[in-house]
């Protein structure tokens, strides 16, 4: 079997995605509903029930203004990256987190893991990308809709999926 890694002879090498095109943007400090693209009735909410690793599993769910589906967005102007923080839990330092595969909301673990870039997608949207080297975004598993959908962490394809709107709450 070839290797994929490799382009045929006289091929210009593949290009990997390096994150999501479009300007990085700042949203002033404050509370906000994430939606995504997908539907404007669904947005970013997370599970109220942790994980063996005490991670909080963020899904999609019906609009609502409970305090697992409202999030505080503030910037760090000394690394220019956001810190997303959950509401649910008397605004705790539950934040919005990943790992290689999901994102979750969780307590302070790893300052990197939890630090986020916003970029501009047009028409009002926003990419959520992770400030990691790796460069991946924010996506709603498979463009699954109904409540309780997961939120991934995937390299940048262009998707709707992938696109979310903020709405300030403040």
């Amino acid at each position: 079997m070839p290797d994929k890694t490799t382009p045929p002879e006289g091929a210009p090498p593949e290009q990997t995605a390096q994150g999501a095109p479009g300007a990085i943007i700042k949203v002033p400090d404050g509370r906000y509903k994430i939606y995504t693209a997908l539907d404007n009735s669904k947005l970013v909410n997370i599970a109220t029930t942790a994980d063996s690793d005490h991670r909080y599993r963020a899904k999609l769910y019906h609009d609502n203004n409970a305090p697992e589906s409202l999030w505080y967005f503030r910037f760090l102007d000394w690394i220019n990256v956001y810190k997303i923080q959950n509401e649910w839990r008397n605004n705790s330092d539950l934040l919005l987190d990943r790992d290689n595969d999901n994102v979750y909301a969780r307590f302070t673990v790893n300052p990197s893991t939890h630090e986020w870039i916003l970029k501009d997608a047009g028409s009002g949207f926003v990419y959520i990308e992770s400030a990691l080297p790796d460069s991946k975004i924010m996506d709603v598993a498979r463009s699954n809709t109904v409540d309780d959908a997961g939120i991934i962490i995937w390299p940048f394809e262009g998707g709707t999926n992938q696109k979310f709107r903020l709405l300030n709450i403040n």
